[in-house]
């Protein structure tokens, strides 16, 4: 009876999954299917089976005359309602393990032929139609609720196999659930949630064989719930809660029955559940189970194994096992300390005992064990029996636990109950190779390992390294190392606690080991799971949980892609702190990369990656991407393309304004006599100068976390410091735009070579047309007194003739005298042009000067980086633009170029003060060249006519010499601040300044740059202290913001005033009159 229904179960189910193929290969028999691919393979002569991988989504172009669908292991989040509709002959389909939330209500409706479903482990809610032909359901580990269930069985009423473990179907499972399912064989119904099954709940299943109810926390069965199972063969109900042996009444035809792992105390029951065919009862893990009753087994005449592991009997009185034929008993792992002289009397067809693992049980009576087959075998702790029984033949006693204890366990139907073996440290294998077999053959996990309690693939599981071992055998789990030990990997697994040896260096001893060699210490980092750590670096490493990351503002360069992505695994796998993690990937082989400190402050992320920030790119992250341009060390978002356009053409016009401004009020003369334009360009010295240095220091000192509000101003101040090089962001523009040191060194010398030839050729044209203008002047004149003498002659006398003709030409000389002559237009333009041409090379002296030394070979020019601790795989970058590697040949190429202007920045000032000493000397000589030179000395006092040549060098000094500094150390911002304060205080004893308005300004000016020095020095980030300061307060902002942009203020409301002024002086007509006399000392007479 049984072996018919079984064949006729499996035949059912697995009809076409044992029905081989007719082509041992499949073929692509699907187009378009993206991304993934669908296989077919011949299934008889006109139908196909399809296998599809990496799929998303649903295939919609499926063959009609497919007979078994395999969409498992995939990605599916959702099915179209009508994807399986033209398929007429689909018998099986596979949707397991994907990510299905919902199955549409219809999706199977027109499935005539479908007869096997299997959607294990979703996330599936809801009910769905279900055609009647299906008769084996998977739908384990999904999301469905019991009105779910009874929505899609509702119309499967011939269902044999159904699975719905892991499901919450609630708490009670009520006699309606299954009514009507009177063809189910096998039904699972374990980690579903169920406490309570209640009389009836199985009434109509008459033809069941298998029922598991397993870890579910059930805490009641009611009386009667199993009435109808005639043709139960298995029931398990291992796992629960229950706490007494519930009602087996009606499983007249059970063979096997688990019962373990729960909290029964009383077995008196099952003697009169009339269970008669019952082969296997496993009470074992029963904590509470401490007594056997009298005769407790003695109406089950078919009992062959009962397994009693685990539990805490505490004695084996005489009558315990009375009236049974056992061939295995299995009773280690209690607590046993009696054993009655009687109490296995009777079992002759015993054939294994096992009473080891009873620490109390230290004697056994003498003839306990009289009686017994011969064959017998008795596993018993020898350590703890004082003496064995006597009467035993030594040879069926084995010393437990050991490596020779064995157990056969044979079965005619090839079913075991081998739970208790393996929860008790049993490894269990077949005794012969091939899938045909009678028998199982059981053994103790050996010292250093234990039972991996898996029933599908039993076997022995090693201790793993770390703090663990395992000095006794039949062990189910391992045992701690003492706090601070460990196993090391090449000495597991640890068979006695001696194994485990003290944590390495770096470690914390004061925990468990865990599955490492302890864990590191705070702020230590190790390479090797099983190694010692290391303290980690006081800068560019963020260690903690055992590993170092890049930290944030670092960059480092990993030698191979292969490297990175092996120690990206060895930090993934470290964090895992149990027994999954991947021993592959315990330790990394190698070196770190050394952590360099980035350039620009915020443009590094750090991890493994060493990625950069928005807006950064390449090594160091040291240059701005696309649409993003560089400003004071920061790469800022390109503006709109329209704004960069219009503010590089406002910009170049506001130059040109200011230098008409100086050409028109060369003059004009103010209250104490000097020429406006004097006084224009004067302040505009003292403020281009001011915000040049502070934009060299700003640019320079890379490692301070400057106010915020220098980032809104930058563009402002790139302006106000006259850099046409970087007023406007050109690369915003185009790609190709964008100016590297090389291109702005070209530009630089260009632009001033430019500047200057403009301004000669603009005197040039200016001479020849005033020149033209003077010969159609004269020509006139001449013939005006010409007629004018005839006129005369003719109306007077000959008496007056003379001196009309005298008055005549006094009176045309005079006209002629009234506007300016000739030579005095060519004067004052010769002057004003070189007044402007002085001043442009006297604004533009510091930038031009940066741009040379930034490429020429100098000590700092160039900076080396090692990207590795040993300092191998070192690359030397160009300081002024680290995407550019220095002696490379276009680097050779254009450093030989300016070492051709290399002198300018030292020469030039040297030069213009040979000038300034020879105009001083003889000031009658080239009077217009030496009114030009007047831009270098007009503002200052007759004794420090040398003063703006030092100031050149200060410039020079703040903007280009300190950028030759280490910028990674202490003496740069130092060198800064004395630089600063030295000139502060040079200043202010000579007070060379002639103007007291300018003198005052300028000493502001000095001191406002000491501030930011020192402001630096305070909110410095040096590569040996990471602290990050406080420089984002309002007070800091708003102090910074006042101080540098006052110097502006002030000025320019002076301008205005100056304006202001002039305009009622014009008014004025005693100014007026004034005005020439007080201009006569500057007109200049050829």
């Amino acid at each position: 009876m049984y072996k018919e229904s079984s064949v006729q179960l499996w035949t059912r189910i697995t009809l076409i999954a044992i029905l081989s193929p007719c082509v041992a290969s499949g073929f692509s028999c699907l187009k378009d299917v993206h991304p993934g691919n669908c296989t077919c393979y011949p299934f008889g002569r006109t139908r196909v089976r399809v296998k599809c991988t990496g799929i998303t989504q649903v295939p919609s172009n499926l063959p009609e005359n497919t007979v078994s669908l395999d969409l498992s292991n995939n990605r599916l989040k959702s099915i179209p309602e009508d994807a399986f509709s033209n398929l007429k002959f689909l018998a099986k389909i596979d949707l397991s393990q994907n990510k299905l939330r919902t199955i549409p209500r219809n999706t199977f409706r027109n499935l005539t032929a479908l007869f096997n479903v299997n959607i294990y482990q979703n996330n599936i809610k809801g009910g769905f139609f279900l055609p009647k032909s299906v008769v084996a359901l998977q739908m384990s580990y999904n999301d469905l609720t019991l009105d779910d269930m009874k929505e899609i069985l509702q119309n499967s009423k011939d269902i044999t196999f159904l699975n719905i473990a892991g499901n919450p179907l609630g708490p009670n499972l009520t006699a309606d659930i299954f009514a009507g399912f009177d063809r189910i064989v096998y039904l699972e119904l374990s980690g579903s949630g169920l406490k309570r099954i209640e009389s009836g709940a199985f009434q109509a299943m008459k033809k069941i064989e298998k029922l598991y109810i397993r870890s579910t926390n059930l805490t009641k069965i009611a009386d009667g719930a199993f009435n109808s199972l005639s043709k139960l063969i298995e029931l398990r109900l291992d796992g629960n809660k229950l706490t007494s042996v519930p009602d087996l009444t009606g499983l007249k035809t059970v063979e096997f029955l688990n019962l373990g792992n729960n909290r029964i105390s009383n077995i008196s029951s099952l003697a009169t559940s009339r269970i008669n065919y019952v082969r296997e009862i496993d009470l074992s893990f029963n904590n509470k189970l401490s007594s056997i009753p009298d005769r407790a087994f003695s109406g089950l005449k078919q009992l062959k194994v009962l397994m009693l592991v685990n539990n805490s009997l505490a004695s084996l009185p005489e009558k315990a096992l009375a009236e049974m034929s056992l061939n295995f008993l299995f009773l280690h792992g209690n607590r046993i300390k009696n054993v009655d002289a009687n109490a296995f009397r009777g079992l002759t067809d015993l054939r294994l005992v096992t009473l080891f693992k009873n620490p109390a049980l230290t004697s056994l009576p003498r003839n306990v064990f009289d009686g017994l087959n011969e064959n017998v075998t008795l596993a018993l702790s020898c350590k703890t029996l004082k003496e064995l029984p006597r009467g035993i033949n030594d040879a069926r006693v084995v010393c437990a636990p050991t490596e020779s204890l064995f157990v056969v366990v044979y079965s005619p139907e090839r079913r075991y109950q081998v739970d208790g073996l393996l929860d008790s440290g049993f490894m269990c294998s077949k005794c012969r190779q091939g899938g045909y077999h009678r028998c199982l053959n059981c053994s103790l996990c050996s010292t250093g390992t234990y039972s991996s309690r898996d029933r599908a693939n039993s076997h022995c599981l090693r201790c793993p390294a770390g703090g663990f071992y395992q000095d006794e055998m039949g062990q189910i789990d391992c045992k701690t190392c003492s706090i601070g030990t460990y196993v090391p990997e090449i000495n597991y697994p640890g068979k006695s606690a001696t194994d485990c040896r003290a944590c390495p260096y770096g470690t914390n001893t004061n925990e468990i080991a865990g599955y490492r060699a302890c864990r590191c210490l705070h702020k230590f980092y190790r390479l090797d799971r099983f190694g010692p750590c290391k303290s980690c670096p006081y800068h560019g490493m963020n260690c903690e949980n055992d590993t170092a990351i890049l930290a944030p503002n670092y960059f480092w360069k990993w030698n191979s892609s292969e490297k990175m992505e092996s120690y990206r695994s060895f930090v993934q796998n470290i964090q895992i702190t149990t027994a999954e993690y991947n021993k592959t990937f315990s330790t990394f082989e190698g070196l770190l990369p050394k952590p360099l400190k980035c350039p620009y402050p915020d443009s590094c992320k750090g991890g493994i990656n060493s990625t950069c920030n928005t807006g950064y790119q390449g090594t160091l992250c040291a240059s701005c991407s696309s649409y993003h341009y560089l400003r004071f060390n920061r790469c800022l978002k390109c503006p709109k393309l329209v704004v960069t356009v219009f503010s590089c053409g406002l910009i170049l016009l506001s130059f040109v304004l200011l230098f008409v401004i100086v050409f028109k009020c060369d003059s004009r003369r103010t209250g104490d006599n000097r020429f406006v334009a004097d006084v224009v360009m004067s302040c505009i010295k003292i403020i281009i100068g001011f915000y040049q240095v502070l934009a060299g220091i700003f640019s320079a000192l890379l490692h301070v976390q400057w106010p915020m509000v220098i980032l809104s101003a930058a563009k402002c101040l790139k302006f106000v410091e006259g850099n046409i090089l970087q007023f406007a962001p050109l690369s915003c523009i185009h790609p190709v735009l964008r100016l590297d040191p090389f291109i702005q060194f070209v530009l630089a010398v260009t632009i001033n070579v430019f500047a200057v030839s403009l301004i000669l050729l603009y005197l040039f044209f200016k001479m020849l047309l005033l020149n033209r203008m003077e010969n159609s002047t004269e020509e006139n004149n001449s013939n005006f007194i010409a007629r004018n003498t005839l006129e005369r002659m003719e109306d007077t006398t000959a008496e007056n003739a003379l001196y009309g003709i005298e008055n005549s030409m006094l009176e045309s000389t005079s006209a002629c005298s009234t506007g300016e002559s000739k030579w005095e237009k060519i004067s004052k333009l010769k002057k004003s042009c070189y007044r402007n041409i002085f001043l442009f090379l006297l604004l533009s002296y510091p930038i031009t000067s940066k741009k040379i030394i930034n490429i020429l070979p100098l000590p700092g020019a160039c900076v080396e980086k090692c990207f590795l601790n040993d300092d191998n795989d070192c690359i030397s970058l160009l300081k002024a633009d680290y995407s550019i590697p220095c002696s490379t040949s276009r680097h050779s190429d254009f450093w030989h170029i300016a070492a051709g202007f290399a002198l300018y920045p030292i020469a030039f000032p040297i030069l213009l003060l040979a000038l300034l000493w020879k105009c001083r000397k003889y000031p009658q000589k080239h009077k217009q060249f030496n009114f030009g030179l007047k831009v270098f000395y007009e503002n200052y006092k007759d004794k420090y006519w040398f003063w703006e040549i030092v100031e050149m060098y200060r410039k020079l000094i703040f903007i280009s010499v300190i950028l030759l500094f280490d910028s990674e150390s202490d003496s740069q911002i130092g060198f800064a601040v004395i630089a600063a304060s030295a000139s502060g205080i040079v200043y202010t004893i000579f007070r060379p300044m002639k103007d007291k308005f300018e003198d005052r300004l300028q000493t502001f000016v000095l001191w406002v740059i000491f501030f930011n020095v020192c402001l630096g020095a305070v909110y410095s980030r040096p590569t040996l202290n990471e602290g990050h300061g406080d420089n984002n307060t309002l007070f800091v902002n708003v102090m910074f913001f006042i101080l540098n942009c006052s110097v502006l203020v002030v000025a320019v409301g002076k301008g205005l005033l100056h304006l202001i002024h002039g305009c009622r002086r014009k008014r004025d007509p005693d100014y007026e009159v004034l005005e020439p006399i007080l201009g006569e000392e500057d007109h200049v007479t050829e």
